[in-house]
């Protein structure tokens, strides 16, 4: 009622999903993350925030937000050190919040670490425990690539981004290579840019030169997402269940219910619908549900190939959905 015509879409769109958040809440209630780990303190090593410390318990230009966030991984943050699953490092400040005997801890696990937390880390002192050494010379490369999937990836050198020398007994997963144009097919290989490594703590840890410090334009692209699953399945150990691996930033959460149904909340951050949810998971489930935006449990129809289930219906721009897999 007025003078100008008011849309209601949105009032009415925020009508019909009432039900739907207090919904999810209800069906996560008792539940346990799942996802990669993050760790955190809740403490702040060296001083506060005016002094040059803390002023968050993780590293907020990290894994979640800077990598996490756009391609679909879910992940958690704990404090527990001593939880089984995959840990990422990652981010120029993520190694100063831990004592030697923390950082041995996550050493001890699977662990995947990006460049910047990887120089942290050799400055203090654990190469022989990531399985690299970080060297000092500027080699001329063109490249990285991806030697599981066959990618050809940008990494400027402006960027400086650290070069590795792998240890003995260390798998390389990508290498630093020099081509002599954009389209050429025949490379040489200047050094690794990432690492495998099983240590004397029994942990398995993988170290990249990729790192957070890089520009939009070199930290996202489908050849890089690519990598970065490679690598979390070569942490793993196998595939990493529950990566929603559509091709646009989405965001995944994924929790695991006292009956062990996976329950998954997935949200598109592009400014583009998409036509699926596209999900990784080792086996063919089951049985899946889409909530309603009622916040009702409702059976989906979905097919599975090649390690992905994908469910039809439409993901418009910021739309959530929340799934139940069994």
């Amino acid at each position: 009622k007025g003078r100008y015509p008011v849309s209601r879409h949105y009032t009415d769109v925020l009508a019909a999903h009432r039900g739907f958040y207090p919904a999810i809440s209800a069906a996560t209630r008792g539940s346990k993350p799942e996802g990669v780990i993050i760790p955190c303190v809740s403490r702040y090593p060296g001083g506060n925030v005016a002094d040059g410390g803390f002023s968050d318990t993780f590293e907020s230009g990290g894994w979640a937000q800077v990598i996490f966030s756009w391609y679909g991984i879910p992940y958690t943050v704990t404090e527990d050190l001593g939880r089984d699953g995959v840990y990422a490092l990652g981010g120029a400040n993520a190694v100063r919040r831990f004592s030697d005997d923390e950082i041995r801890s996550i050493l001890s696990r699977r662990v995947m670490i990006e460049g910047q937390a990887a120089r942290a880390l050799v400055k203090r002192g654990f190469a022989d425990l990531i399985g690299a050494e970080i060297v000092k010379d500027d080699p001329l490369y063109t490249d990285e690539y991806n030697e599981a999937a066959g990618d050809f990836m940008p990494l400027p050198r402006s960027s400086r981004p650290p070069v590795l020398k792998a240890m003995p007994g260390a798998k390389t997963l990508s290498s630093l290579i020099w081509r002599e144009s954009r389209y050429a097919k025949e490379f040489e290989r200047i050094a690794p840019a990432a690492t495998l490594y099983r240590n004397r703590l029994g942990g398995t840890v993988a170290v990249m030169s990729y790192n957070f410090g890089l520009g939009v334009s070199y930290l996202y692209s489908e050849a890089r997402q690519r990598f970065v699953y490679d690598v979390l399945d070569a942490v793993n150990g196998g595939m990493f269940d529950n990566i929603c691996v559509n091709a646009q930033n989405v965001m995944a959460l994924a929790r695991r219910a006292d009956d062990g149904a996976d329950l998954i909340l997935v949200q598109n951050l592009n400014y583009d619908a998409d036509s699926a949810v596209m999900l990784r998971r080792r086996v063919r489930p089951a049985s899946v549900e889409l909530m309603s935006a009622d916040g009702r449990w409702m059976k989906c129809g979905h097919s599975w190939k090649d390690g992905v289930v994908t469910l039809p219906g439409e993901w418009p721009c910021y739309g959530v959905k929340m799934l139940r897999l069994r």
